[in-house]
């Protein structure tokens, strides 16, 4: 024995009298459905295999590209990105990248402001900075040096400008040593390099 079912369309289907129903396959979508009395359609196959259509596919539907937004995706709040979707947690990325640190503060100071802010070194910071590792150093001081050397050359002459001189002295090439109130001492020994001048008022 055989059944034999026509495809039609649900509301092809009339409704049954009452206390009865109708079982018919939808030419929609070729699943065995039942019209009840009320004139409701009831899919008697269900969805327990997948689901029917999803983005106009039918059948066995598997995902594809472009099935979702990245403000669909969850994303897992870590680090300083707090946003919940991927799409947030990009544009917070983005913030973050293009915004840069907004302000510098402490001895190097920048910004307030995004993107490239340029820094400025205090002048209380630089006045402030220790002289570790100075040494007294003769010579001219050139635009070469760093600001450490020139100050240890210019301690050096310092010690030129004394009133007395107590111990071995040598005027070195490009200085001169005015002999007005100073004095050379004891056993001391004053030396003028080739190019020093030793002057005597």
């Amino acid at each position: 024995m055989s059944i034999a079912m026509i495809k039609q369309s649900a509301a092809s289907v009339p409704t049954p009298p009452a206390g009865e129903e109708t079982i018919f396959m939808d030419s929609a979508d070729d699943k065995f459905k039942k019209k009840i009395d009320t004139g409701a359609v009831i899919d008697l196959e269900g969805n327990a295999a997948g689901v029917s259509s999803f983005n106009t596919r039918t059948g066995n539907v598997v995902s594809a590209n472009g099935d979702y937004t990245a403000s669909q995706v969850t994303n897992v709040p870590f680090g300083t990105v707090t946003a919940t979707t991927v799409q947030a947690a990009i544009n917070q990325l983005e913030s973050i990248s293009t915004g840069g640190m907004t302000e510098l503060t402490g001895e190097v100071l920048a910004g307030p402001g995004g993107g490239s802010q340029p820094a400025v070194v205090t002048n209380a910071a630089v006045i402030a900075k220790v002289l570790t590792g100075l040494t007294e150093t003769y010579g001219l001081v050139e635009a070469t040096d760093s600001i450490l050397q020139a100050i240890a050359k210019l301690v050096w002459t310092q010690s030129l400008q004394s009133q007395t001189i107590n111990q071995n002295l040598t005027v070195p090439d490009g200085y001169t040593l005015i002999r007005g109130y100073t004095w050379v001492t004891g056993a001391s020994a004053l030396t003028v390099s080739g190019n020093g001048i030793l002057k005597i008022i």
